[in-house]
């Protein structure tokens, strides 16, 4: 992670504490129980076009998508790309493959400048 200035430390904690608790991986979590979890996510940007996992990758954890949008892929031998999801605002992916600790099976890439809550594995359990 970056070294981050304490304005932009600020902003990302402000949007963490927003989003986390409104994805519907913790709808049924209490805030007492959410709440160091949250201290233990981080921030990153997706600007368009950004490759935000590769396809094979291990993942650091559930991503949260706090804006912008994704899509995840898969890309055939011959090229041809084929769209698994669309992910928008208020929405997560990688689950399986962060939970299990297994490498992902297709490509996310932000369609529109993003921002991603990343919720590691760990602080889940």
């Amino acid at each position: 992670m970056p070294p981050r200035s304490t304005a932009n430390a600020v902003l990302d904690a402000r949007l963490t504490q927003g989003l986390v608790p409104r994805l519907r991986i913790f709808r049924d979590v209490s805030p007492a129980s959410v709440g160091p979890l949250i201290k233990q996510c981080w921030v990153m940007s997706g600007p368009r076009g950004t490759i935000i996992v590769e396809r094979g990758a291990r993942l650091p954890g559930v991503f949260g998508l706090a804006y912008g949008s994704a899509k995840l892929s898969l890309r055939g031998q011959d090229g041809e790309e084929r769209v698994l999801h669309l992910v928008s605002a208020g929405q997560t992916f990688g689950e399986a493959e962060s939970l299990l600790g297994r490498p992902g099976h297709s490509e996310a890439i932000a369609l529109a400048d993003s921002k991603l809550v990343v919720i590691p594995a760990a602080a889940i359990f």
